[in-house]
């Protein structure tokens, strides 16, 4: 569900819709339900996309499920439609492309998903992929996805709650240490591929089984045992309502929306013992994070090590990205590296998101008084980031050159589940205690990129006398 407009606000915490044009109330380069729906579906191996739209939605598609290509290739086409399909329809486009990828890839499931063209014109798609469901013996599942319908959580939610439907077998009686992964990339970060694993093992070590990752390198009998776990960990602040309301009917718990993202030492302590309460392992959990703070004892005898950490402390920066993430990230500022994140600002679509991402500040908020930004323009952000006298940013690719246009070094760590989302390609972890070398390594970049303020050497830069 998007955050209807006048729940949008200005940094001065006035309502943004009525000050500004309604044209422009949201602008953070979030992906809108289909972008998400080919990221969740892409994470299901042996999966095959046929997006029923325009070569533009195609290529959203393509961005979107670059993150997962890591773990799994997904084969994905679009039926490209054009000005007379639009008139006079888009079936036989529409069938015979379904035929092509069930020919050419023989998927285990195929997920036909309505752009925002596809959604208007109305094929009988449904229609459609029950023929060639019996004919080819092979799971269809017809998604309407078109931008309308939201934004990536509303795409992601829409992909899970269709799968558990159709794929999830009824269970008698779960598996009281089992547990389900739900949103992985909908937590935010630019690493999360590789952080799953690390999740899943700081899981295994407190004793309990992962189930099913929705999704990541999802199998098709992951799904099919998903109701074998009655708990489900959510990793993201947003409601997803149709999976929710699935969990409902089937017996399914939702845990961790009062929880933060694992990352750093502080959360990560915070996050695994909250787990381990729901299951009765807190004292399984204590023993892990005593193993867990062994990985960092090297860093006291690294002098490199202290004196990045000693830099850092202290300085004021701003984080901005996805709810979930940019809360848990503002708390690893504060209490492993003390930082003062003095702006956060956070996006969420639900304004569940956003509710609970401040929930998680609370605490953070007894020692200093931070200014949070829902939802705000990126030209708020930047006149609040301005205003308030920072060292640095934490935030995406899509905002480096606008902050660091504004003189301010810049650091990329949020996903934008996009082609130019993130380029890590050494398999290590950016959350748990582990994940704090991760992040401080990245630190190290941003160090780098403040000592050589880049803009004002270049107005430094050598000069003959007659230019």
């Amino acid at each position: 569900m998007a955050m209807p407009a006048e729940d949008l606000v200005l940094a001065n915490g006035a309502p943004s819709c009525g000050t500004v044009e309604k044209s422009v109330c949201r602008d953070s380069t979030e992906n809108c339900a289909l972008g998400g729906a080919c990221m969740a579906a892409s994470g299901i191996m042996n999966s095959a996309i046929l997006i029923h739209g325009s070569s533009g939605c195609g290529w959203m598609g393509r961005w979107a499920r670059s993150d997962q290509a890591i773990t799994n290739y997904t084969p994905l086409i679009a039926t490209n439609l054009l000005e007379n399909n639009i008139i006079f329809g888009g079936k036989d486009k529409l069938a015979n492309s379904a035929e092509f990828v069930l020919n050419a890839w023989k998927p285990k499931q195929l997920f036909i998903m309505m752009g925002c063209s596809g959604s208007l014109i109305s094929d009988p798609i449904e229609e459609i992929s029950r023929s060639l469901e019996a004919k080819y013996n092979t799971p269809i599942m017809v998604l309407d996805t078109a931008g309308f319908n939201g934004l990536s959580a509303s795409g992601a939610d829409i992909v899970f709650s269709s799968v558990v439907s159709r794929l999830a077998r009824p269970v008698d009686k779960p598996d009281p240490l089992a547990v389900n992964l739900i949103g992985t990339f909908l937590s935010g970060g630019n690493n999360w591929v590789y952080d799953v694993d690390e999740i899943k093992r700081l899981l295994e070590a407190i004793g309990l089984r992962v189930n099913c990752v929705l999704t990541c390198g999802t199998r098709r009998d992951d799904i099919e045992r998903f109701n074998e776990a009655r708990y489900n960990l959510f990793l993201t602040y947003e409601e997803l309502p149709s999976l929710t309301y699935y969990l409902q009917q089937n017996g399914g718990e939702k845990i961790g929306y009062d929880l933060p993202i694992p990352l750093g030492v502080s959360n990560t302590e915070d996050w695994l013992l909250g787990v381990a309460r729901v299951f009765d392992r807190e004292e399984n959990a204590k023993q892990v994070i005593k193993e867990e703070r062994k990985a960092l004892r090297q860093l006291k005898f690294m002098y490199n090590a202290t004196w990045l950490l000693n830099w850092v402390a202290t300085k004021y920066a701003a984080v901005v990205g996805p709810a979930t993430w940019v809360s848990s990230f503002a708390k690893f500022l504060y209490y492993d590296l003390a930082i003062f994140p003095q702006v956060i600002a956070m996006t969420g679509e639900s304004r569940e998101s956003v509710v609970r991402a401040k929930d998680n500040l609370k605490d953070l908020q007894q020692y200093f008084n931070p200014t949070i930004l829902e939802n705000a323009l990126y030209v708020q952000i930047l006149d609040t980031v301005a205003a308030s006298n920072l060292e640095f940013v934490f935030g995406s690719t899509s905002d480096k050159s606008l902050f660091e246009g504004a003189g301010l070094p810049h650091l990329s760590v949020v996903g934008n589940q996009t082609v130019l989302g993130a380029f890590n390609f050494v398999p290590y972890p950016s959350v748990g205690m582990r994940g704090t070398l991760y992040l401080l390594s990245q630190m190290g970049r941003l160090l780098e990129n403040t000592y050589h303020e880049v803009g004002k050497w270049k107005s430094l830069a050598y000069h003959r006398r007659d230019e």
